[in-house]
């Protein structure tokens, strides 16, 4: 069992916001005690047990090849995307311009993943869900590029939300997949 005081901090946090109903607070709250059970003890050591086991954890690695290359479409992404739309027949002054509607569009896309992913209690899907959208925005641009610019430039703001709004979702599906405190 929790320390009352550690419990009242946790309330008096949370409890604040007024958009969470009572059930909603408590699952919270009892969420967050949970998580953070190891760090409430005193003289806790390290578990070598679980160092052992991240080495031969099969989802550390399924996490690092998803990590690493969603990480490389958004490396790319940001690189080029000026480029790509300087290609399009654009101004230069004007590229940097035309680079705002991806993110823009990304970010909100980032944000109705991540909600719909938390209401749900399921990542996996949606991840999957996130990084399809990207390769089909990837797809379009291939095969539009020579067709119409427009489309090509589609296909980028397609590319670009599929891809930002995977990170999130990846960083959260390791923290839910992964226990033990000195393993995460």
């Amino acid at each position: 069992m929790i320390k009352t005081k550690t419990n009242r901090h946790f309330r008096l946090i949370y409890c604040k916001n007024e958009g969470l109903d009572n059930c909603e607070k408590q699952l919270l709250t009892n969420l967050l005690r949970d998580d953070a059970g190891i760090a409430n003890r005193e003289n806790v050591k390290l578990s070598w047990r679980q160092v052992f086991y991240v080495f031969i954890d099969v989802r550390i690695y399924l996490y690092a090849m998803i990590t690493i290359g969603n990480l490389s479409v958004i490396k790319f992404i940001n690189t080029y995307l000026p480029v790509l739309v300087v290609d399009m027949g654009i101004s230069p002054a004007n590229a940097h311009l035309m680079a705002i509607p991806p993110y823009a569009l990304s970010f909100v896309c980032c944000l109705l993943a991540s909600y719909s992913s938390s209401r749900k209690r399921e990542y996996g899907f949606h991840i999957m869900f996130c990084l399809v959208v990207c390769l089909v925005g990837f797809i379009l641009m291939i095969v539009l590029i020579d067709r119409s610019r427009t489309a090509a430039y589609v296909g980028e703001c397609i590319a670009c939300c599929g891809s930002f709004s995977a990170y999130p979702l990846i960083l959260s599906w390791l923290t839910n997949n992964v226990s033990g405190h000195t393993k995460r």
